[in-house]
């Protein structure tokens, strides 16, 4: 596990590595990935949605204002990724030609925006 304070500067490059999660197959539309310079606190395992409670008075919102529904939100140890549609993810560990578990796949994040990453085989 990565020691928060011992990082200094953060740096997103173009093409960041991450590990596929759960098996795939090779013509998967996304794929579930942990990129460890994104989520340094959070170990690379099976993807896993964990229910989490919060206590409503965290919101600072006027009382007509505040949030509406159960007091559990869903967290998750991956993120789901978009497969590049000419990137080629034949045979990537799996048995079928899929990409089985703990693949390293290489994700493209466009313009240093994290909600723009796809997962693709061009360097």
């Amino acid at each position: 596990m990565t020691d928060i304070n011992a990082i200094k500067t953060f740096n997103i490059e173009a093409t960041e590595y991450g590990y596929n999660l759960a098996y795939a197959s090779y013509n998967a539309s996304s794929f579930k990935v942990n990129i460890p310079k994104l989520m340094p606190l959070i170990p690379v395992a099976p993807p896993l949605v964990t229910p989490k409670m919060y206590n409503p008075k965290i919101f600072c919102n006027d009382i007509s204002n505040m949030p509406v529904g159960g007091m559990v939100i869903n967290t998750q140890n991956y993120l789901t990724i978009n497969v590049n549609r000419n990137s080629d993810t034949y045979n990537r560990g799996g048995t079928d030609g899929g990409t089985g578990y703990m693949t390293r796949v290489n994700c493209r994040i466009l313009n240093n925006n994290i909600r723009n990453i796809y997962i693709t085989n061009v360097l």
